[in-house]
């Protein structure tokens, strides 16, 4: 009886847990991309012929230790298996209440981390228009590892708009660099 017991409370965490973790899911019928038109808001169209990607991640008590890199990588030459780092560009390192952007060029693109397993994501990036991802982390064997996904704009501006900081982009510049360090090395 009282491993019932344990077994209901243990599945009972896992699901509250699950449930912090998890980001809306991805409906590939649905346009994620947007501009603001709106000059009170903390989200800025990107520059010309070019698309901003804003990332974010909730704070959340769940794998506040797991942190991860989000690289960009031209779609038509990417193996997940073995990224070519020498093509990939650094999006963001995905910490708890933090918000960056980067702009990028257009273009088909997929977004790669990995912790112990990889996650991946892909979409077309068009000129002129804002996308938004927002990261999380999912359970794995070890740790926690990586889980990623465009959402709409309801929702990157409220988290967004919550998250963006003024120094934010300078954490981002720290984690270039680190980024660079890291995978980088023969640039």
């Amino acid at each position: 009886m009282k491993i019932m017991q344990y077994f209901y409370i243990i599945m009972s965490f896992a699901g509250i847990f699950m449930l912090g973790c998890s980001i809306p899911k991805y409906d590939p019928h649905k346009e994620y991309g947007f501009r603001i038109d709106n000059a009170d808001s903390k989200l800025q169209n990107p520059p010309e012929n070019k698309a901003r990607i804003y990332t974010y991640r909730i704070g959340t008590p769940f794998g506040f230790i797991t942190n991860y890199y989000i690289s960009i990588f031209n779609t038509d030459d990417f193996d997940a298996k073995k990224p070519n780092w020498a093509n990939a560009q650094f999006l963001a390192k995905s910490h708890i209440s933090s918000a960056y952007f980067t702009d990028i060029d257009p273009g088909h693109i997929t977004l790669y981390a990995k912790t112990e397993s990889r996650h991946t994501f892909s979409f077309e990036a068009k000129a002129n228009t804002i996308y938004c991802v927002e990261s999380s982390i999912r359970i794995g064997f070890f740790i926690y590892n990586p889980n990623f996904s465009l959402v709409p704009q309801e929702r990157c501006i409220k988290y967004v708009s919550k998250y963006l900081k003024d120094n934010s982009q300078e954490r981002w510049e720290k984690d270039f660099e680190r980024f660079k360090k890291k995978y980088l090395k023969s640039k």
